[in-house]
């Protein structure tokens, strides 16, 4: 999916960052020069701290995770693994007096079945939404602000302006896109994860 008829890449998306700067522009993370490095170093673990401040649409995937034939070390439960890409559980369709706990990258619980939905590591950045990519340049800059300009005060303030104006205004405007009337899922989704979704 293209938005507004612009692909954003991975380029562009570390050149916003850095005019937010005042800093060169790159033209590969492969370059030879320091801001590339320093993006490099950080846009994977940005990527993955915005990733997991909601439930992005285009980043939510459903799966039923696979039993192991391991066991807890002491305790009861079944452990059953979580799927590589994953970057934070958000819901799962167990019970709500059915207990679980996440250890390492398995879920442990005394059901036999478990579904979940869950935000994946979406690194198709043609699917991010304007406003996604809006809040992610923030905390880009924010995560290679003091590196590439050793000042504390433009740290902060490209921090304040993520928490306080452009997450809040993303996640709002992802809020948006889910219908406010519950449409049940098929037949097959429904007998997989019942429907206690919510």
């Amino acid at each position: 999916m293209i938005f507004n008829g612009v692909k954003m890449s991975k380029v562009a998306i570390c050149n916003k960052a850095l005019a937010l700067l005042g800093a060169r522009k790159i033209t590969s993370l492969a370059d030879d020069m320091q801001e590339a490095i320093v993006l490099n170093n950080v846009y994977t673990g940005s990527l993955k701290t915005i990733l997991s401040e909601c439930l992005w649409h285009f980043a939510a995937k459903r799966a039923v995770l696979n039993l192991t034939t391991e066991k807890p070390v002491f305790g009861d439960g079944n452990v059953f693994a979580l799927p590589g890409d994953i970057v934070r559980l958000f819901k799962t369709n167990l019970p709500q007096d059915c207990a679980y706990t996440i250890e390492g990258q398995n879920l442990i619980t005394n059901a036999d079945s478990v579904g979940i939905i869950y935000t994946f590591l979406n690194e198709a950045d043609e699917m991010y939404p304007p406003y996604f990519t809006n809040a992610f340049t923030y905390l880009l800059a924010h995560d290679v602000s003091y590196e590439l300009t050793g000042t504390t005060s433009k740290t902060q303030e490209l921090l304040e302006l993520y928490e306080m104006q452009y997450l809040p205004a993303a996640r709002s405007k992802n809020a948006r896109d889910v219908t406010p009337d519950k449409v049940r899922d098929s037949a097959w989704v429904d007998s997989v994860f019942g429907t206690v979704w919510g």
